[in-house]
Formats: C-alpha cells, sequence, structure tokens
C-alpha cells in the first residue's frame, strides 16, 4: 500500500473493521465449543512509503526497463480493451500490440477533482485539460501530459472514462509493484533482509547493520544512566545569523569594481550522520565514576579522558561551563553548547545556540574537549559515566558507501544512501511516545476501558465504531539511546570544527582583528558564509583537504575527484553557481538568488507549490517593511477517519516589528537593524537577555 498513513489507509481500516466486527458478531452454534469459534487473526498494513519516501513517479522514473518485470510482463500479456461487460466494472483485455509497454512506462494522469460524480465514468470522451489541472497542488496540467493522456485513451481504445481510470489504476499498481519488489530483491541480495518483514526502513536498515557488522549493544537497565544520557539529546541547529547578505565579486554579471568583493558560498557537509556513525560509538560496560570531587579541573579532565581512551574506552559527562566575555564576538556566529532554553513569552523552550553559561549541561567528551579547546572554562564536574567504545558502525556505513559508487543505476544508488541514512533512525526511536489504541463497537467495553488508570480520551469514529485511547502501563527502554546521544553529539563536532578550526582560521576570527567571514545561515549540515575576498575558490584550494570539488564542471579550475563523496568532506551547494542575494527571515523561511538558474526559497509549514509564488524580493521586501505575507494552500486533512479537503489562509512570510515577535527568534535582532542578530547572553546585550 503506497502512503496508507495518510489517506487512503484510513479509507481501507474502517471498511475492513466494520466488516470484522460484523463478521464476529454472528453468534456461535448451539453445538460448537467455544474453542472452536474463537478465531484470532491479523491484519498487518505495510506502507511503502515507509521504505520508498518518494512519490511513484519519481521512483518509477529511476527504473530501468529491463527492472519493470511485472509491468512488462502485463503488458505482454494484456494491454487493450475489447469490450466492457454490461454487468462487470473490470475491463475485459486481449493481447497488446508492440509498444504498449513502452507507452505505459511511466505514471499517467487522472482528473481526480473532475470526477465528483459516478455518472461522468460513462462519459465517452476525454476531459478537456483544464479538468486535469490539480488545484491541491496549485499545477495546470501541461500540453505535453494531456497529448499523453489523449495517446493512452486513444491506444489503449478506452470506450469511456470508466475504461480510463481503470488502466491508470492498473498502471500504478504495476509501477510500484515493480518498485517494491525491485527493493525487495535488492534488499535480500545484499542484506539477505525481506523488507515485508518491516515496518519502514529504520527497522530494516537496523536489522541490516547488526547482521553485517555482528556487533552486540549492551541495554541499560539502570533507570539514572537511561535518564542520565536522555536529558543530553539534543537534535540538529538552525540559524539565521545575517538576515540579508549582498555578493559582489568578478564572477557577477553586475559586478562593481569599486564596491568590496564579496562572496556568498553555501557549503555542505557530504553525509554528515553517515560521519559521526563513522566514528567510535558507544556500545557496553556503562559505569557511573565515583570520586569525581578530583576530577574538578581542565587539566584532571583532560587526563582522566586520555587515560580512558587508552583503554578504548570514552565518557559522556555533567558539566557546568562558562563562556568568558573575551570570547563571545568570536563565537557569535555559531556559539557552541547550544541549550533547549525558554527565550520568549511562551515560555516554549527551544534548541538555540546561546552564549549563556551552562549548569549541568550533558556532553560527549570530545565535545567537551573542543569547548575547551576554543576557550569555555570548565566550573564544575557533577557526574561522569563511562563506556566501551569502538568504530561498530563504520563497517556497515563503508558497505553501503561503497556499493553506492558501483551502483547501476539512480534507483540503486538511492537505495543505498536510504540504508545508510534510516539507521540513525532507529537509535533516535522514543519508545515513551507510543500508545495502545482499541477499536470496538462495544458501549460497555468502553466504560470498561474507561475506568482504567491509564484510560487518556475515547474517539467516535462513527454510529457503529470507537477508537479508545489507552497510555502504556509500562515502557520498556531497549534502544541504544546512547548512540543517538554520541551521534548527534559528533556531527555538532565536525560542524564546529569546520567553522573554528577552518573557516575563521583562514579569514580572521573576530571583527576587531578585521574579520572577513560572517556565518550568514546555518542547518544541521550546512553553512552559508559571506566572505570578502578577492578570489574565494583560490582561497579554499589552499585548504582542499577539507572539500570534495567533484561536482564542480570538469572545465572548472577546482574540479578534484580525489574526495568524491567521502563523508564529512565540505562541498559547494551550487557547485560553482554563484549566490548573488540571501535573505533569511527567521529559521527555515530563507531565500537566495543565483547568477543562473532559479531562486532558491524555503519557507517551513507551507507546501512547496505555494512557495514557488514567492520571490526572493518578496522575502527581501518584508525584511526592511515589515508586516506579514499570508497565502491560500489547499491540504488534505482528516478527522475521525474522515478525509476532506480544506482551504487554509496561513501566514507564509513574518517579520512584524513587535517586541513579540523578536522574542519568538532564536537570536536578538538588534533594534534599528533587522540584519544583524546576536546570541542571547552576548556581553553588549541588557541584562535580562544575558542570564
Amino acid at each position: 500500500m503506497k502512503n496508507s498513513g495518510n489517506n487512503t489507509g484510513k479509507l481501507i481500516l474502517l471498511v475492513l473493521v466494520i466488516l470484522s466486527f460484523s463478521y464476529t458478531k454472528e453468534k456461535p452454534t448451539q453445538n460448537s465449543s467455544s474453542e472452536e469459534n474463537k478465531e484470532l487473526y491479523e491484519i498487518r498494513f505495510l506502507d511503502s512509503f515507509g521504505f520508498n519516501p518518494a512519490s511513484l513517479d519519481c521512483l518509477s522514473k529511476n527504473l530501468d526497463d529491463d527492472q519493470c518485470v511485472i509491468s512488462k510482463r502485463y503488458y505482454d500479456s494484456f494491454g487493450t480493451i475489447s469490450e466492457i461487460s454490461e454487468n462487470e466494472d473490470t475491463c475485459q483485455m486481449i493481447p497488446s500490440k508492440n509498444g504498449v509497454f513502452e507507452l505505459m512506462r511511466k505514471k499517467g494522469i487522472n482528473p481526480y477533482e473532475y470526477m465528483d460524480s459516478f455518472k461522468k465514468y460513462e462519459y465517452t470522451e476525454i476531459p478537456s485539460i483544464n479538468k486535469f489541472d490539480d488545484s491541491l497542488n496549485n499545477k495546470k496540467c501541461t500540453e505535453e501530459e494531456y497529448l499523453y493522456a489523449q495517446q493512452v485513451w486513444n491506444e489503449m481504445k478506452c470506450q469511456n472514462l470508466r475504461d480510463y481510470t481503470n488502466i491508470y489504476m492498473i498502471n500504478d499498481v504495476l509501477l510500484l509493484a515493480d518498485v517494491f519488489e525491485n527493493f525487495r530483491n535488492l534488499s535480500m541480495k545484499e542484506y539477505g533482509l525481506d523488507p515485508c518483514w518491516y515496518y519502514t526502513s529504520p527497522g530494516l536498515s537496523w536489522d541490516a547493520m547488526l547482521k553485517k557488522t555482528e556487533v552486540k549493544l549492551e541495554t541499560i537497565a539502570d533507570n539514572e544512566m537511561y535518564l542520565f544520557i536522555e536529558k543530553g539529546i539534543r537534535g540538529g541547529m538552525v540559524n539565521a545569523v545575517k538576515r540579508y547578505a549582498k555578493a559582489n565579486n568578478k564572477y557577477m554579471s553586475e559586478y562593481n569594481p569599486n564596491d568590496k568583493s564579496k562572496y556568498l558560498l553555501y557549503l555542505d557537509a557530504n553525509n554528515l550522520y553517515g560521519w559521526a556513525m563513522n566514528q567510535k560509538l558507544p556500545y557496553g560496560t556503562f559505569e557511573f565514576v565515583e570520586g569525581i570531587e578530583n576530577l574538578q579541573t581542565e587539566n584532571k579532565i583532560k587526563q582522566f579522558i586520555n587515560r580512558l581512551n587508552e583503554q578504548e574506552k570514552g565518557c559522556i559527562l555533567e558539566v557546568d561551563l562558562e563562556y568568558p566575555q573575551a570570547i563571545h564576538d568570536q563565537h557569535n556566529d555559531f556559539p557552541l553548547c547550544p541549550q533547549n532554553v525558554k527565550i520568549n513569552r511562551q515560555n516554549i523552550a527551544k534548541l538555540t545556540n546561546t552564549l549563556f553559561d551552562t549548569q549541568k549541561y550533558v556532553i560527549h567528551y570530545k565535545n567537551l574537549l573542543q569547548a575547551l579547546k576554543y576557550g569555555l572554562k570548565l566550573k564544575k564536574v557533577h557526574r561522569i559515566l563511562t563506556f566501551k567504545e569502538s568504530n561498530w558502525m563504520a563497517s556497515y556505513i563503508e558497505l553501503n558507501t561503497n556499493l553506492r559508487k558501483t551502483a547501476k543505476n539512480d534507483f540503486e544508488k538511492d537505495f543505498f544512501k536510504l540504508m545508510n541514512n534510516s539507521v540513525f533512525g532507529k537509535t533516535m526511536e522514543n519508545v515513551r511516545g507510543r500508545v495502545d489504541i482499541r477499536l470496538t463497537m462495544d458501549a460497555n467495553y468502553i466504560v470498561r476501558l474507561a475506568s482504567k488508570p491509564n484510560f487518556k480520551r475515547t474517539i467516535i469514529l462513527n454510529n457503529e465504531l470507537a477508537a479508545v485511547e489507552m497510555s502504556k502501563t509500562n515502557v520498556i527502554f531497549d534502544k541504544p539511546i546512547y548512540a543517538d546521544f554520541s551521534i548527534l553529539e559528533l556531527s555538532k563536532y565536525l560542524m564546529y570544527e569546520f567553522h573554528y578550526e577552518v573557516m575563521q582560521k583562514r579569514y580572521g576570527r573576530t571583527i576587531t582583528e578585521g574579520n572577513k567571514i560572517r556565518l550568514c545561515y546555518q542547518d544541521t549540515d550546512s553553512l552559508i558564509y559571506e566572505i570578502e575576498t578577492e578570489n574565494v575558490y583560490e582561497d579554499i584550494k589552499e585548504i582542499k583537504e577539507y572539500f570534495d570539488f567533484s561536482d564542480y564542471p570538469v572545465e572548472h579550475p577546482l574540479y578534484d575527484t580525489s574526495n568524491k563523496k567521502v563523508i564529512g568532506k565540505f562541498k559547494d551547494e551550487l557547485n560553482s553557481d554563484i549566490m548573488t542575494e540571501i535573505v533569511a527571515l527567521r529559521p527555515k523561511q530563507y531565500a537566495f538568488k543565483k547568477e543562473k538558474g532559479v531562486e532558491t526559497k524555503k519557507c517551513k509549514g507551507i507546501k512547496k507549490n505555494i512557495v514557488k509564488t514567492l520571490t526572493t524580493d518578496d522575502y527581501t521586501k518584508f525584511l526592511f517593511e515589515n508586516g506579514i505575507v499570508r497565502k491560500e494552500q489547499v491540504l488534505i486533512r482528516s478527522k475521525k477517519h474522515e478525509i476532506y479537503t480544506m482551504k487554509q489562509n496561513k501566514v507564509a512570510l513574518n517579520n512584524e516589528n513587535t517586541e513579540e515577535f523578536r522574542q519568538e527568534y532564536k537570536r536578538y535582532i538588534m533594534k534599528n537593524n533587522e540584519v544583524d542578530t546576536i546570541a542571547y547572553g552576548h556581553y553588549s546585550m541588557e541584562s535580562s537577555y544575558r542570564k
């Protein structure tokens, strides 16, 4: 089933549940025993989207023709419609002519919104082109798409819209079957595992990793240890630092030689989490250290960590750290040790890069050593948890990386990339969020459930069916969250190391030192810099060991394949195209222009088809003029498993010049200056913002 979690599954689930309850309500015969009438059965829904999170159109295009075994076999035997039985809804097929497989090789189009009546299935002409428009995605049917629909109608000898709809649905099923069977075959070939025994790709990739590495991971049985590690889990970082910047360099058509030469450089880390998973990770022998009163200085801690490393051990620490004012300017763009802090009126904690001192901060030992290296001060050590560590996931990551390099087509490339990326998802599985859902038609049963202490709520689905949500009475903490914690920490370590050790060292550390580099925008695995220099490409050539230049055009002076796809290396996301202007209103809401190609725009919470209607100039306008832009978007939603379409008028761009808006921001926006921001805790701020 494709994407059952969103729409299709809701329709099927209700029907199956009602049918099953109707079946079980039949009374047993007088002579039959209760055991004979007790039937246990299980219905398992497997959503192919949980394994292949992309559109069917995209997935099918990645397959080669010889991989479409099911579609080809079908269309070689059946392809054109002979007649429609008067008493049946199914099409009667006859052997196809040559070329039908080639015709049906791709996903077609269907006039979904036009089909609002069963009578229309009897219409004998294909609808006009505008009837194929898609208001859900704000998409007009193209001439090419419509010509293809007409070709299918004619070649498959459709007599009416019922024929066309049946062919459309059959083809979708065939394409999806080919996609998933190729996915299964590849998984069984490389890992000996059948995806049909799993619910999603993280479960599959986790078992593949365990099988290939043969690692034995310890389950933490101590509740204090588990909560200690859980406290330190922090997700990816994202910040809009300098909210507007404009480039000016000799590679631009609008270059002004009288102004300073500036570049906007968009750098992205190759498979950041893959790099972190390749490092030494905890796997067992977890112990709290006693007598930590003797480990309260930086030198003592460094010596202690060195001794652990000699024994193939590492540690997680809970510490107090001071952020000295002397390094606030140097660290303002990208402060170390991000925290979940409450900085707004709603009192909601957000993961934020601040210059605040930290108390009881849980941190990986490598990140602590990094923080001390760049100037933070250790004030107190509260707890230390030691463990054995090794590169136990490295061989699996390397295996998939090599398999991706030798992949025969895009489908295989995407598969091996997925198997690397999704394995991380299993380490961060949140078992606390699990619930029990009881579906019932029995009012007395609902009353009994409602009397239980773990009862949460009842949802009336319709006149015959209700869902009762129950909390779990017990939760088993059997997930290796120590791996999740370490991967997240080490990924931050790499981003910080690149920023401070590579980029800041190359261009200057502080404004007073003549800083020629500013961070404009930062996401989990990417950094967008404004750099004042004559030629940024000559600069990064001097530090090429940190970069992957393999995606540059072959004729580019920096083209080099020596670091091609090497995890942890940084690449120019625009592949030598010049970013000319960037505006970042807030995290996940930014846009930039390029010398070549189309603009790039991001706006979290707004559908992509609506974002396409915005321009970078819209972002710039509302940065300097303030205000709100609302956009109407069409959505499919469900309530109580009833699916409906709705129009939503939502704020797309927001830059209100109010104190409330400024407090919603992860950084402090300078008053009377919409561009520059400073990290909370900076010495120049009012005392109320310095904690």
